[in-house]
């Protein structure tokens, strides 16, 4: 016979779920709710009567791009995987964007999607009428979730359930880390589960193990680095924390390597303000090189069959070099080298200090180090004089130039903030005037993977895991007119969480204008102008959505109200949320 919980309720599927979630320390389970999740629910209110503390917590999402995008700034804020429910093979189609990034950014979720094997003929397990017209499909949430997910699988008996999250929760920490699907039948949730059936008594906690390069390999790339007359590197996304951003500092140091950084960077990975910070175009000096060092970087340079330097070696660093995931690695590249970037740069550098070419080509590494301090001092130089031009006719147009906005925001948010971004136009402005005081010690991570639309969840992800910290999100309007807003702004208001989002309102999407001057500059859509796919016309009152979920919208019309729209926002999100919107150019 099953036996009964201590309060006389007999364990379901959803007890076992949340075991299972407890077991690895996930502290959330983002879920956009559906009626067939009852037995979950039913769990959860069970331990939110006895053990109102317990992990994990459930947080409600009106979405499931927000749910799952949630996650990821979760992840992003902690390193601390999360997990995410989603309603059948509708919601997990209507959160693949999300899920998607999730993907492409090597983030570890497991998502839990509920199906049906018995179709509402059964007494007991009925999950409602509107599952055989409207839910099913010939596919179901693992197969959904196939082209989005690093593993899938479907349950279908009450005995698949322990060893599958297990195993889900497995894989998806497991180098190269990703999301992964488990597809639960009502059936399964709505079954009895006995005591021997408990996950301590089937499985103990599976730990992933780190994945390093071999000491030969590491031992032959140290050579090659050591020898460099001129290296390079370039990184994307390996700055996702503390312990990344110090190592790469170390490592450029140590070889005297400019940092140059994708032009929409994942995380700050570098000291912006430090002379070996890469400024001004990576392509106009990537001819120089003669080793290229790619760490965590999926597109390196642009175009990917630019010319290199006669004999130039390029390393690339990766949790899985040369992009599986994708259709395309059209990047020349030497030698691999796979597993934790943390781990293999670590012990990359190590070897490198320790090899004799270093260490008798400590003179040349200085002439080194002093040749770059000089270009990056120019191209800054040559940034910040295009940057005055910019600003006279930007006021000429009675717009805030995008770059003073930052360099304000930089001078007022606390120690510590917590910056998401979402937006293309202004990113060179964004990556550079924002990020010049080291002592700040900001957190960034970049909101999106592509597809626009999960910034602001990506920022609420990262404030319920740090609710003492200040966390913005910048965005542009574009993007705000991509994200779920009814969705995240109740997020925010039902759970208490107070983030400033500012809107970079330049009244369209700009970037989406590039291609016209490039190809077309003589053509009808400049010349009339008619731009069909960059207007945002005519533009709403961005400062007026907040207050219907008891936010906050302030309208920055001017450079003289920047300041004090700034300061205004940091007082009142102390309680509620903010919506900056602000008048910029670009």
């Amino acid at each position: 016979m099953p036996e009964p919980t201590k309060s006389g309720e007999f364990k379901n599927g959803g007890d076992a779920i949340l075991d299972v979630l407890a077991q690895y320390g996930i502290d959330y389970l983002f879920t956009s709710p559906i009626a067939a999740l009852a037995p979950l629910w039913e769990a959860f209110a069970k331990r939110r009567r006895d053990q109102p503390e317990s992990i994990p917590q459930y947080v409600n999402c009106r979405h499931e791009l927000l749910a799952v995008s949630a996650a990821i700034g979760h992840y992003k804020s902690t390193g601390k995987p999360a997990a995410v429910c989603l309603p059948t093979g509708l919601g997990v189609l209507n959160g693949s964007m999300a899920l998607r990034t999730a993907k492409q950014e090597q983030i570890p979720m497991l998502i839990i999607s509920p199906d049906t094997t018995s179709f509402g003929q059964t007494d007991t397990a009925d999950p409602g009428p509107e599952w055989p017209p409207f839910l099913i499909d010939e596919f179901g949430p693992a197969q959904h979730a196939a082209t989005t997910t690093k593993w899938s699988v479907a349950c279908r008996t009450p005995k698949d359930l322990y060893p599958n999250l297990h195993r889900a929760i497995y894989f998806s920490q497991q180098i190269a880390r990703g999301p992964v699907m488990v597809e639960v039948p009502f059936e399964v949730m709505m079954a009895r589960f006995d005591a021997e059936d408990s996950p301590q008594n089937r499985f103990p906690s599976l730990t992933s193990d780190v994945t390093v390069a071999s000491a030969g390999q590491l031992s032959d790339v140290s050579q090659i680095i050591a020898s460099a007359e001129n290296p390079i590197i370039i990184t994307e996304s390996f700055g996702s924390s503390p312990t990344a951003i110090a190592l790469l500092d170390q490592f450029a140091h140590a070889i005297a390597a400019p940092v140059f950084e994708w032009f929409i960077p994942g995380h700050a990975n570098f000291d912006r303000s430090s002379p070996l910070h890469g400024k001004g175009e990576l392509e106009s000096v990537l001819d120089q090189a003669d080793v290229v060092i790619a760490i965590c970087t999926n597109g390196p340079w642009h175009p990917p069959n630019t010319k290199l330097k006669t004999g130039c070696q390029v390393i690339a660093i990766e949790q899985a070099p040369l992009r599986p995931t994708s259709a395309f690695w059209g990047y020349e590249t030497t030698v691999c080298i796979s597993g934790d970037p943390v781990s293999n740069l670590k012990n990359l550098l190590a070897n490198v200090q320790t090899s004799a070419e270093h260490q008798k080509n400590s003179s040349k590494i200085a002439a080194r180090f002093e040749r770059w301090k000089n270009h990056n001092h120019e191209q800054q130089n040559a940034l910040e004089s295009n940057r005055q031009k910019e600003m006279v006719e930007a006021a000429n147009d009675c717009k805030i130039h995008a770059s003073v906005f930052f360099e304000q925001l930089a001078e007022k948010l606390p120690e510590g903030s917590i910056i998401v971004d979402e937006m293309v136009a202004q990113m060179p402005y964004f990556t550079h005037y924002l990020f010049q005081n080291a002592e700040k010690k900001f957190e960034s991570c970049r909101g999106w993977h592509g597809g626009l639309g999960t910034g602001i969840a990506v920022a609420l992800g990262a404030k319920i895991a740090n609710r003492d910290k200040t966390v913005v999100c910048v965005l542009g309007d574009g993007a705000f007119n991509y994200n779920p807003i009814p969705a995240c702004f109740g997020l925010s208001q039902q759970y208490g969480l107070p983030i400033i989002i500012v809107v970079m309102n330049n009244t369209g999407y700009v970037s989406q204008t590039w291609n016209f001057y490039k190809y077309f500059p003589s053509g009808a859509a400049l010349s009339t102008p008619y731009l069909p796919g960059a207007e945002i016309v005519p533009t709403p009152k961005y400062s007026a959505i907040p207050a219907a979920w008891n936010g906050h919208g302030i309208r920055v019309e001017s450079l003289d109200d920047v300041s004090e729209a700034i300061e205004n926002a940091l007082t009142l999100s102390k309680s509620e949320f903010v919506l900056l919107d602000v008048n910029v150019t670009p």
